[in-house]
């Protein structure tokens, strides 16, 4: 774990943004997507470490992946002025998932471990796979606006348009990617 975590700090550190600016977004969070959930689907037939060591940085890697283009695409579809509730109605809801999802899949595991024996092993496996295909069936449809620019545009009104003006200056630190 402790190489894992250390390969998925040097990816979020030096090549999440390369990432996220050469793809954008969306293709960013597609391609995140697609590669976390073939990686889950192959993690119970892997009996390597080493191999399993790097499935699981990639894994972490796509998962970075996923929580920086999300965040960007909340903040590029949500008005400034609703940007900070927005985003802590969404931090409410990712601790909530980061208390239960552990748990839920711990108790899963050992469940189809002792109802199924190795049958079930790869089970919950499975299971992260499939949401991580559903979510990027969401992530395809999502509009064009959570890119960025079309997001301000299709947001400029009267009383926010001196902060898009001072947006293409470059001279709002606002965090949009």
């Amino acid at each position: 774990l402790a190489v894992s975590a250390v390969v998925s700090g040097f990816f979020m550190a030096v090549l999440l943004h390369r990432t996220t600016k050469k793809m954008g977004l969306r293709g960013s969070a597609i391609l995140g997507n697609a590669v976390a959930a073939a990686c889950y689907a192959v993690m119970p037939f892997v009996q390597s470490r080493v191999v399993l060591t790097c499935l699981h940085f990639t894994a972490n890697s796509c998962c970075g992946i996923l929580g920086a283009a999300y965040i960007a695409c909340i903040n590029n579809s949500t008005v400034v002025s609703q940007r900070a509730f927005v985003n802590g109605l969404c931090v409410t809801f990712e601790s909530l998932g980061k208390g239960l999802g552990p748990l839920g899949t711990a108790v899963a595991f050992s469940w189809t471990l002792d109802r199924w024996g190795i049958t079930g092993h790869g089970f919950v496996f499975f299971c992260m796979s499939f949401l991580h295909v559903l979510v990027l069936i969401g992530t395809v449809v999502l509009p064009s606006s959570v890119e960025g620019e079309d997001a301000i545009k299709a947001k400029m009104t009267p009383t926010n348009a001196s902060y898009i003006e001072a947006r293409k200056l470059g001279a709002a630190g606002d965090g949009v990617l």
